[in-house]
């Protein structure tokens, strides 16, 4: 897509390295870590690979990942990334026709990190749940990270700049987002609804905040100006992480799917 090339260029800038991003990505990888630790070495299929950081930390861990993603750019910055380790493997692939790619390669993990999936419809939603099912090993894991239907931060943010319509976009379900200053047609999604969408194939095991206290990218500039609130912020997120509840407030929803 045309908006993720765009948006290669300045992602690493505006959120792989920003304090906001880091943030996130930590708590993620805190979420994963609880999950990874517990088994040998997997082979992992990533979606929506961006801009590799975490084929790179998956790798890492002793874990085989093919990073994918419908961006060339995004794809081409992953290459110079991870050029030198032979782990991980590099293809385009499609979200919204993942029945292309080879049915018989069974992977133990699938992965998609940070709102890759918000560009998908409901229908073309429940449809991904079909279709990656199937890529599954038996009780294999799906973990996804989404936006969420209701970010707290958000509305108060933009009720207090008196901006109503963008305070209360994502409980309309549908907005055009801005990412990397590129405009995206994203849908919003609650851990009910998506529930709800894959019982077919998968159990909800788990559901956690990620970003419920600290605070959505776009308010970096804020926070870098005023480092020791930040701080507080952080270490209030970091040591909530485990409760459910606040994925209801959150800027995206960590989902741990086992297969059926």
């Amino acid at each position: 897509m045309e908006q993720f090339d765009s948006a290669a260029k300045t992602y690493d800038r505006d959120f792989s390295c920003s304090k906001t991003g880091r943030l996130q990505r930590n708590l993620i990888q805190l979420q994963l870590s609880r999950l990874l630790d517990s088994g040998g070495e997997l082979e992992i299929l990533e979606l929506n690979c961006g801009t590799g950081e975490d084929a790179l930390w998956l790798a890492n861990k002793g874990h085989q990942v093919w990073a994918t993603d419908i961006s060339d750019e995004m794809l081409a910055a992953t290459s110079r990334k991870v050029a030198q380790i032979d782990a991980i493997r590099v293809k385009k692939v499609d979200l919204k026709n993942l029945g292309e790619l080879d049915s018989e390669r069974k992977y133990d993990m699938v992965f998609s990190n940070f709102g890759g999936l918000n560009c998908l419809n409901a229908y073309e939603f429940e449809r991904f749940f079909n279709e990656v099912g199937v890529l599954i090993k038996p009780d294999g894991h799906l973990v996804l990270v989404v936006m969420s239907r209701f970010c707290l931060w958000e509305t108060l943010y933009f009720s207090i700049k008196l901006r109503p319509l963008q305070a209360l976009r994502r409980l309309r379900g549908f907005a055009l987002a801005q990412v990397s200053g590129e405009q995206l047609a994203t849908w919003y999604y609650s851990v009910r609804m998506l529930r709800k969408m894959a019982k077919k194939s998968f159990v909800l095991k788990k559901s956690k905040a990620i970003g419920c206290f600290g605070p959505p990218s776009y308010l970096e500039s804020f926070f870098v100006q005023r480092p020791k609130f930040f701080a507080w912020l952080e270490r209030i997120e970091m040591r909530r992480a485990d409760l459910s509840w606040q994925a209801h407030f959150a800027d995206h929803i960590y989902l741990e799917f086992k297969a059926k």
